[in-house]
């Protein structure tokens, strides 16, 4: 072979070879017994919105829009969020992010937002008629000029029923401070169950607090003859020595039949302790209630 062939062939080999070894070391390792990971490109605009799992203690001191609605997407990392806890209420571990609640207010002279949101299966609702859903959200603060978080919970609880969320208003836990309060009734064929859920903003987190309510029972109508009206109330008194008011929570139903139950009513009081409502002292009463009932032809 000619010199000049020998010479170009060595060449062309030498590069190959280096092709071969750059090749090599940008290929990630390969665990025993597994296979080379497969990386696809992902251009569908739902799948880019896609958020990883992420845990409600990251830094808090990210800017959000000041629009309540894009303020949750921001949160969120966009219209869909993925996070592996989703899969104890939905289907998926991805769901939409659909905006539910939205309240400005003051607070110690400075602007705040509460923003709470649905994360479902479904793009426009949260799904079938019985379906409860995962709801999150934060509270949001104007901090020079820009907004903030200031407390979060991206999944904080799960409530409602039959297609719907119960009303939702603010109440003073403290005396510089507010809360959430969101009521909910579900059931059907006049017997009802009634929650009242409280939120509490506590050291950077939007937690679930306090719950309190009453079992499917039947309600004030649900007979021929009129029944105690079903009661569920929490209301706050402030107490010496505490900064956040204590928690007294008075419930009341129906525990039976119509012809045949037992008025119950409860009046239990709560103290707030690291975010978290603990029971003090409980009262309960029952008074049991017999109704003629119509004699069978």
């Amino acid at each position: 072979m000619h010199r000049t062939h020998m010479l170009r062939l060595i060449v062309s080999l030498a590069a190959a070879i280096g092709m071969v070894h750059a090749a090599i070391a940008q290929t990630p390792p390969v665990k025993p017994g597994g296979n080379v990971p497969l990386v696809v490109a992902q251009n569908n605009a739902d799948t880019q919105n896609d958020q990883q799992d992420s845990s409600d203690t990251e830094d808090q001191n990210f800017t959000v829009s000041p629009d309540a609605e894009q303020a949750l997407y921001d949160l969120y990392g966009g219209k869909r969020w993925k996070d592996k806890r989703l899969s104890e209420y939905l289907d998926h571990t991805t769901g939409y992010v659909i905006p539910l609640f939205e309240k400005r207010f003051k607070e110690n002279g400075k602007d705040k937002l509460l923003a709470l949101a649905v994360i479902s299966d479904r793009k426009d609702d949260w799904g079938c008629s019985t379906c409860a859903p995962p709801i999150g959200g934060a509270v949001f603060v104007k901090h020079h000029g820009k907004w903030v978080v200031e407390s979060r919970n991206k999944i904080m609880l799960q409530t409602g029923g039959y297609g719907q969320i119960g009303d939702i208003h603010l109440v003073r836990i403290a005396k510089d401070k507010l809360g959430v309060s969101i009521t909910t009734t579900s059931g059907n064929m006049g017997d009802f169950s009634v929650w009242e859920t409280i939120l509490v903003p506590y050291h950077g987190l939007l937690s679930d607090a306090l719950d309190v309510g009453i079992p499917e029972s039947p309600s004030e109508s649900a007979c021929e003859n009129p029944l105690p009206r079903q009661i569920v109330n929490v209301r706050f008194e402030q107490t010496a020595g505490s900064t956040y008011f204590d928690a007294i929570a008075t419930t009341g139903y129906n525990d039976g039949s119509c012809e045949d139950y037992i008025r119950r009513v409860e009046t239990a009081h709560y103290s707030l302790q690291n975010g978290k409502y603990k029971l003090i002292s409980r009262v309960r009463h029952a008074k049991e209630f017999k109704f003629p009932q119509t004699p069978s032809k």
